[in-house]
């Protein structure tokens, strides 16, 4: 029973995490992409209602799928025999429960005293990491860190730097948006089906679930928003897709900290097993819930996209829908360009060329990428250069 389990814990921790805001750092990249282009605000309760039902189903599936694939049958319709609790919580339970319920309460209620959600996740890392909730020093703690997985950290930071700062990115979205027709590209279905497939085949190529994020909102999600569709549905399909990658060890951080563990656990070969049915069963509630669940669901914030109407005027080829900004509708019944910098709101041309709001936050984004990785890249020389590493 070690395979099974070893491949269950880091799918739906890969899965689950679509459900929380705090899940992945792509969620908070989403976030701040859905608030530039005109979307609705999505806070942690709002991203709750949306991400859950999709995250749930997926793992429910993925937990049928593992149970089927890799437990033998005898053992599938053996009893389960529980170990009977004496339902008392012990003292260390207790802090436990405590620090949890304040976490989820400062979360929830993040609109009210406007403490940074990642603040307050930061300090309650450190509150765990300290005593009495752990009976080891702080220091040696930090001394146990996986120096290969921070090297594995630093190795994503880099590669996603440079699809970045090359233009793989944007040479990747000019091959894929051209293989999707303009009439089948406004259809909300299509678009989203299609979304969905990018998204959970880009692990294949960007290993990091931020990079993908970084990547695949502005170059892909947000052009094909540009078609006259709601950007915060489009977005929140490309971030929760991102969530599937288990195809290979390098591909996701749980995979490879189970896969590496000192006994015996799982191989390429079962990752690849498991990795095929798995990629349906993720993609199909996740279009499931986008088409049926999301647009009554998004339809609720109508003061919102009532004040975006106001403020941008409709374009009549997306007249019919529910958000209009001028990052987002082009000029012309023609096929828009894929960057969300160059697509303009109305005919005449400005005087002089402005980035629009999302443009500047992708250039941030690329600028924040750089510049840690240069850091990282000097840690790590700076670390090998103490252990006498060259």
């Amino acid at each position: 029973m070690i395979r099974p389990l070893a491949l269950l814990f880091p799918t739906v921790i890969l899965i689950s995490a679509g459900g929380s805001l705090l899940g992945a750092g792509a969620h908070l990249i989403a976030v701040d992409a859905i608030s530039q282009s005109g979307g609705a605000t999505i806070g942690y309760l709002e991203w709750i209602t949306l991400g859950l039902p999709a995250s749930l189903l997926s793992c429910l599936l993925a937990t049928a799928l593992i149970l089927w694939l890799f437990v033998p049958p005898d053992l599938q319709s053996a009893p389960l025999v529980l170990q009977r609790s004496t339902g008392r919580l012990t003292a260390h339970q207790k802090r436990l429960v405590a620090v949890l319920v304040m976490l989820l309460g400062l979360w929830t209620t993040a609109g009210l005293h406007n403490v940074s959600i990642v603040l307050i996740a930061l300090a309650g890392a450190l509150v765990l990491l300290s005593r009495p909730f752990t009976d080891r020093k702080t220091k040696e703690i930090f001394r146990d860190v996986d120096m290969e997985l921070i090297l594995y950290l630093t190795a994503t930071i880099v590669i996603a730097d440079a699809i970045i700062v090359t233009g793989a990115d944007r040479w990747l979205a000019d091959g894929m948006l051209s293989v999707l027709p303009e009439t089948l590209a406004r259809n909300r279905a299509v678009a989203i089906g299609f979304m969905t497939l990018t998204a959970v085949l880009s692990h294949l190529v960007i290993t990091s679930r931020s990079a993908r994020a970084a990547v695949l909102i502005p170059a892909v999600a947000l052009p094909i928003a540009a078609f006259g569709h709601d950007p915060t549905l489009i977005v929140m399909v490309a971030v929760l897709g991102t969530g599937f990658c288990q195809t290979m060890m390098a591909s996701a951080k749980p995979v490879a900290i189970y896969g590496g563990l000192e006994q015996p656990t799982f191989d390429q070969g079962d990752l690849f097993r498991l990795a095929v049915p798995l990629m349906p069963a993720v993609a199909m509630p996740l279009v499931l819930v986008a088409v049926t669940l999301w647009p009554w669901q998004l339809d609720l914030n109508t003061p919102a996209k009532d004040h975006m109407a106001a403020i941008v005027p409709l374009h009549p080829a997306t007249a019919s829908t529910s958000y209009a900004t001028s990052d987002l509708v082009p000029s012309s019944s023609s096929r828009p360009v894929l960057r969300p910098d160059r697509v303009l709101a109305t005919t005449a041309p400005p005087p002089k060329p402005q980035r629009s709001a999302p443009s500047r936050r992708v250039t941030r984004l690329k600028v924040e990428l750089t510049i840690a990785a240069r850091e990282v890249r000097q840690s790590v020389r700076i670390l090998g250069q103490k252990l006498g590493l060259r």
